[in-house]
């Protein structure tokens, strides 16, 4: 019975970090705020879901040591990205998908897409 408060406590913490976490998009994706950690050569997260309608903003961490983008190819007829981010700088991007469907994302930087720097942009 001694230990009651403190697993109490425990819970109570556990149950503020996780509202916290949702409220804030903790973890670099929730709603419609994502931060995007762009190493040589990959994206972290790799692949977004949004729902169409609603306004997206991504961020772009660059903690690589060369420029990168984050670009998604014809995103309603349109490319969009964040135009070249130089390394340990960021830049963010906000746009609104009204056409459902699966984009490709990528670093447009000769030969990074190449190199794996790509993902996907499923609207929904």
């Amino acid at each position: 019975m001694k230990q009651l408060p403190l697993v109490l406590g425990l819970i109570a913490v556990a149950l503020f970090a996780t509202v916290l976490s949702v409220g804030c998009g903790g973890g670099g994706g929730g709603g419609n705020s994502f931060t995007v950690k762009g190493t040589d050569y990959k994206f972290d997260p790799a692949d977004i879901t949004v729902q169409s309608g609603q306004k997206v903003t991504v961020t772009l961490q660059n903690n690589g040591s060369v420029a990168h983008n984050w670009t998604v190819l014809d995103l309603d007829g349109k490319d969009v990205g964040t135009g070249d981010v130089e390394p340990r700088q960021k830049k963010s991007v906000e746009f609104t998908a009204t056409k459902a469907g699966t984009y490709t994302i990528e670093c447009t930087v000769p030969g990074h897409a190449d190199a794996g720097m790509k993902g996907t942009l499923t609207v929904r």
